[in-house]
C-alpha cells in the first residue's frame, strides 16, 4: 500500500510545478486579450499533473499503467487542438466576457487570478482520480472492471470527439436552413460532447479499479459531472439561447444529456 507521506509529498511537488506551468500559460492570454485561451489548458494542466507526479515520484509503470496515461493523453491532445483549432479567428467566449464586466480593477490581475489560477485549484480536485492512479502505475491491473473501465473513457472520446466535429462542420457550413444544430449525435441529445466528456471521466476512474483509496478518485468524475450539467456546462450555454424559439423548440423535444429518441412538442 502506498504510504500517506509518499502520496501527499509528490502531490505537494506536483501542485507546485503545475502553479509553474499556469503561470507560464498566462502569457498566452497577455498576447493574445482573450479569456477563452484557458480553455486550451484545461486538458494539458491535467496531463502535465499526471506526467509530473510520474516524473517526482520515480514510479515505474506498468504495461496497463502505460494504457493509462495514453488515454489521459489523447483526451487532453484531442481536446486542446479541437478548442484551438475553433478558436482561430473567432472572437472571444461571451461567457467571459460577460463574467469580465463585473470586475473592478485590474483586467491583468483578474484574469490571472480569478480565471487562471481559479481552473488551476479545480483542476487540483478534478485530477484526483489521474493522481491516485500515478501514485500506482506499477500497480494497475487489467481486470474485468479496468477493461471496462477503459471502454466506457473511449468511448466517451470517440463520442465527443464525432459530436465536436459535427458541430464544427455546421458552424463552418455557409449555408444553414436552420440556426441550431439538431442533426448527428445532436438529434438525441442537445449535449452530446459533455456526454462524451463525463463518460470519459467515470471511465478513468473505473479503470483504475482496484488500486489504494480508488474510492477517493470518485469525486473527479462527480465534480465534472456537476460542472457540466448545473454550473459552467449547460446553464451558461442554453442561457445564451433563451430568446432563440427554435432553440426552446430544440429544448421541449430533445433530451439535455443522455441520447434519447427525439420527443414531440
Amino acid at each position: 500500500m502506498e504510504s500517506i507521506p509518499f502520496f501527499t509529498q509528490n502531490l505537494a511537488t506536483t501542485w507546485a510545478g503545475t502553479f509553474v506551468m499556469m503561470s507560464i500559460f498566462f502569457l498566452s492570454y497577455i498576447l493574445t486579450k482573450k479569456i477563452a485561451v484557458i480553455d486550451l489548458f484545461w486538458g494539458p494542466i491535467h496531463l502535465i499533473q499526471l506526467l509530473f507526479f510520474i516524473v517526482f515520484s520515480g514510479i515505474k509503470i506498468s504495461i496497463p499503467g502505460y494504457v493509462y496515461v495514453g488515454f489521459v493523453t489523447v483526451w487532453a491532445f484531442r481536446l486542446s487542438a479541437y478548442l484551438f483549432i475553433r478558436s482561430i479567428g473567432a472572437p472571444d467566449d461571451p461567457r467571459y466576457l460577460k463574467l469580465a464586466k463585473g470586475w473592478s480593477g485590474s483586467l491583468l490581475t483578474n484574469v490571472l487570478f480569478r480565471i487562471f489560477y481559479i481552473q488551476m485549484l479545480v483542476s487540483f480536485v478534478t485530477s484526483s482520480t489521474l493522481l491516485i492512479g500515478a501514485s500506482q502505475l506499477d500497480q494497475l491491473s487489467l481486470g474485468a472492471m479496468n477493461l471496462f473501465g477503459f471502454g466506457v473513457a473511449f468511448f466517451g472520446v470517440v463520442y465527443e470527439s464525432v459530436a465536436d466535429y459535427q458541430l464544427f462542420q455546421f458552424k463552418k457550413s455557409k449555408i444553414k436552413k436552420v440556426k441550431v444544430m439538431r442533426d448527428g449525435l445532436w438529434k438525441y441529445s442537445r449535449h452530446p460532447n459533455y456526454f462524451g466528456e463525463i463518460l470519459f471521466w467515470w471511465g478513468m476512474w473505473l479503470s483504475s479499479f482496484g488500486l489504494d483509496y480508488w474510492g477517493f478518485g470518485i469525486l473527479t468524475p462527480i465534480v465534472i459531472t456537476y460542472l457540466l450539467t448545473r454550473f459552467s456546462g449547460v446553464p451558461m450555454l442554453e442561457e445564451r439561447h433563451k430568446d432563440n424559439p427554435e432553440y426552446l423548440e430544440y429544448i421541449k423535444i430533445t433530451n439535455t444529456l443522455i441520447p434519447g429518441p427525439r420527443g414531440h412538442v
